[in-house]
């Protein structure tokens, strides 16, 4: 059981920092722009990936994505509330 909740927090981990300094160091340093459409697509590739081979991992990784759209609807939301 621990070792499910640590890979699904690795999931987290590596959906929120590694792809997040990537695309948002990385990326602009050599001239490339990103956004949210690229980095999702890449999650979604990395669910793929991991999904028959560490489902919790996956899980992690779906739920960096299921809250970046939260974020996303909540941030567009705000000018009209």
């Amino acid at each position: 059981m621990l070792k499910e909740i640590l890979w699904f927090l690795a999931g987290l981990f590596v959906a929120h920092w590694l792809i997040g300094l990537v695309l948002g160091f990385v990326l602009p340093l050599i001239g490339w722009s990103t956004n949210f459409w690229l980095e999702s697509a890449i999650l979604v590739v990395l669910v793929f990936v991991f999904y028959n081979r560490n489902r919790p991992l996956a899980y992690g990784i779906i739920a960096n994505i299921v809250l970046k759209i939260l974020v996303m609807v909540f941030a567009l939301s705000i000018p009209f509330i």
